[in-house]
């Protein structure tokens, strides 16, 4: 994987894990619903993404 590769997945899973916590915030003020987005998702989201990276891969 090259560099420019690797950064963009890089700013992507953090984009996400950003956005995911931005919506979590709406979703409280709008349906008074919690929803928690914390460090142990946003490894998920990693470990999830190198899962389908080596599944694609072979």
């Amino acid at each position: 994987m090259t560099d420019e590769i690797r950064n963009g997945c890089i700013d992507l899973c953090k984009y996400f894990h950003t956005s995911t916590c931005n919506l979590s915030t709406r979703f409280l003020l709008e349906l008074d619903r919690h929803n928690y987005v914390t460090p142990t998702s946003y490894l998920e989201l990693i470990t999830t993404f190198i899962t389908l990276l080596s599944k694609k891969r072979t």
